[in-house]
């Protein structure tokens, strides 16, 4: 099993237009095989940053989704929206 933490800092002013293009990837990725959660969730203490977190059932399936059409249309439109570059890290289940 893969887990992804993907943290964002989102610039203020495209919070709503960032948050209208993950509700797609999100609904699209659900149907993806191997994709057993995906979800984003808000900063409590700082709304500008958001993290998705994610399960995968393999690095097979988290690298198809990486390269599949939806993703590879979505992310590059986040770029613009961004205070900094995504920080992401993949973890591999080992208990």
């Amino acid at each position: 099993m893969i887990k992804v933490v993907a943290k964002n800092w989102i610039k203020e002013a495209y919070m709503q237009d960032l948050l209208d293009l993950c509700k797609e990837l999100i609904e699209v990725t659900h149907k993806e095989k191997g994709c057993i959660s995906y979800e984003m969730y808000q900063d409590e203490s700082d709304e500008c940053i958001l993290t998705m977190i994610e399960t995968w059932a393999s690095k097979e399936d988290l690298d198809s989704h990486l390269q599949s059409d939806h993703f590879k249309r979505l992310a590059p439109k986040f770029a613009n929206m961004l205070k900094r570059e995504t920080e992401m890290n993949i973890y591999t289940k080992i208990l």
